[in-house]
């Protein structure tokens, strides 16, 4: 809702609503892309990290002298619905990530017009 001139309260509550929702919409969409390729991307993301070859690991062997030979890494479940509880709050924190710069491009949209001098 691009406007010019003045706006009353409600009117900036209306625009900041829709931002809101796109933004909710946006995080919605990728979560569920992300819940979609779940197995990918732990596997590619949060798994590539336990490997000894991983730059981290290579930057702290060659500069600090801090090297590792085996990361050991278990991944078990302590309650009844511990893997959707951890898949549902990876996808929703993947989602809020991934679209933080359209989030914050809704914000500084609705709040740069209030910030000129008069």
């Amino acid at each position: 809702m691009e406007n010019t001139g003045t706006m009353s309260f409600l009117q900036h509550l209306e625009e900041l609503r829709w931002r809101l929702v796109r933004c909710a919409i946006v995080i919605l969409i990728i979560a569920l892309v992300i819940w979609y390729y779940q197995e990918e991307v732990m596997v590619n993301l949060f798994l590539s990290m336990k490997d000894k070859n991983f730059i981290t690991f290579k930057l702290f062997c060659k500069y600090l002298g801090v090297c590792v030979e085996e990361i050991p890494v278990k991944m078990q479940s302590m309650t009844v619905s511990g893997q959707f509880t951890y898949a549902l709050m990876m996808s929703f924190l993947g989602g809020l990530v991934v679209s933080f710069p359209y989030i914050f491009y809704q914000l500084w949209s609705f709040v740069k017009p209030g910030l000129k001098f008069k």
